[in-house]
């Protein structure tokens, strides 16, 4: 996984859409996603950011809570149209910051199963950008 996947928007989404049980089709359908799975896909994984009437639709679909509704908008500001890859070392320490305060509501929303899940994949992410920045990170 790249830095842009670790992004706290696609964390949001990732985690969110775990917590109610849906697929990545099933999430576009009830959000009336344009797209698709595929859109939505891309949005997760920070290929492509999502227009804030988008995040709207997803957090409703998802029942997600008004807080992490607001977590996500946020996460969309601050990821911004530039992109993961142009954000100041400020920015990804601020990034950093805020996916952490996300990843607490989170862990307090999801069941046993998918709170490990979740950090797995994570913890996965981690490793392989340390690897794709020579171990250092």
């Amino acid at each position: 996984m790249s830095e842009r996947e670790m992004d706290s928007l696609g964390v949001i989404l990732r985690a969110e859409r775990a917590r109610a049980g849906l697929s990545l089709e099933q999430l576009a359908r009830a959000a009336g996603i344009p797209g698709g799975r595929s859109t939505v896909h891309r949005w997760e994984v920070g290929d492509r950011c999502p227009p804030p009437w988008a995040v709207g639709r997803l957090m409703e679909a998802m029942g997600a809570s008004p807080e992490t509704g607001e977590l996500a908008r946020a996460a969309l500001e601050e990821r911004g149209r530039a992109g993961w890859a142009r954000m100041s070392d400020a920015a990804r320490r601020g990034a950093a910051t805020k996916a952490a305060r996300v990843q607490a509501i989170i862990d307090r929303r999801l069941t046993e199963e998918q709170r490990a899940a979740v950090h797995a994949a994570r913890a996965a992410a981690k490793d392989a950008a340390r690897g794709a920045d020579g171990g250092e990170g």
